[in-house]
């Protein structure tokens, strides 16, 4: 699994609605057999969803995935430690923008999302305490540590620069 540039995980649907993130929390075990292999396994991780390609929606605007992403992050999900820091990858991007949605059903029933962008730094906060716990049980390096914060806070920056040009 080290000897990858990128592990790409496709979450499909079902997996989604029961609140399952199994076959992520499989790859992060895998990549916890030894120090060594952790180390060679941060930043390889990559994550879509399948099984709403019929929905027009908006993955944060589906109640189904902005749960499953919310578990996932109170649950301790050491998110920040696995998922490629990539301008192409999506994984980050999924996390934030499931996070910051914000659904209200109106009294048609109908759900409808804002985007609640001063929750991008609850969002951020606590992802690197996930990370962090997960770092200071399994690493222990501060170096290490700051170098994955700072590229967590440079793909962030520049994503949302990116979309204020257009």
């Amino acid at each position: 699994m080290a000897d990858f540039d990128l592990i790409s995980l496709v979450i499909d649907r079902e997996s989604i609605e029961k609140l399952d993130y199994s076959i992520i929390q499989k790859y992060m075990d895998k990549c916890s057999v030894s120090k060594d292999t952790l180390i060679k396994c941060q930043s390889q991780l990559d994550f879509s969803v399948f099984g709403y390609d019929d929905d027009n929606r908006q993955l944060c605007e589906i109640i189904e995935v902005i749960n499953w992403v919310n578990k996932s992050i109170y649950d301790g999900m050491p998110w920040f430690y696995f998922l490629s820091k990539s301008p192409n990858s999506q994984g980050l991007k999924i996390l934030a923008l499931c996070y910051i949605a914000i659904p209200e059903q109106e009294n048609d029933g109908c759900w409808r999302f804002k985007l609640e962008l001063s929750k991008i730094n609850e969002c951020i906060g606590l992802n690197f305490t996930n990370m962090n716990n997960f770092m200071d049980d399994n690493i222990g390096d501060e170096l290490l540590k700051s170098e994955i914060s700072q590229q967590i806070l440079a793909y962030y920056q520049n994503w949302l620069d990116a979309n204020k040009k257009k």
